[in-house]
């Protein structure tokens, strides 16, 4: 038996498209109203991620050794 894939039937793109149509027409007006505290959710965010890349780059990828720079040549 062979599966199809969810794109495979054209039947199936108004489907998908509804909810981006629906968000993309209905989360500007939701950012106007509620600006403040998402920018104070979208920084605490970036605050902790910034955060956990840090200690990634200090515990992890510090540690990978670095291939040497090669020069290039100019002609």
């Amino acid at each position: 038996m062979r599966q199809h894939l969810l794109l495979s039937n054209s039947d199936h793109v108004p489907l998908l498209l509804e909810p981006g149509i629906v968000l993309a027409l209905t989360l500007p007006f939701i950012y106007d109203k509620y600006e403040d505290v998402i920018d104070h959710h979208a920084n605490r965010i970036s605050e902790q991620a910034q955060a956990h890349y840090k200690k990634l780059d200090e515990n992890v990828f510090s540690k990978i050794p670095k291939a040497p720079v090669k020069e290039k040549k100019i002609q």
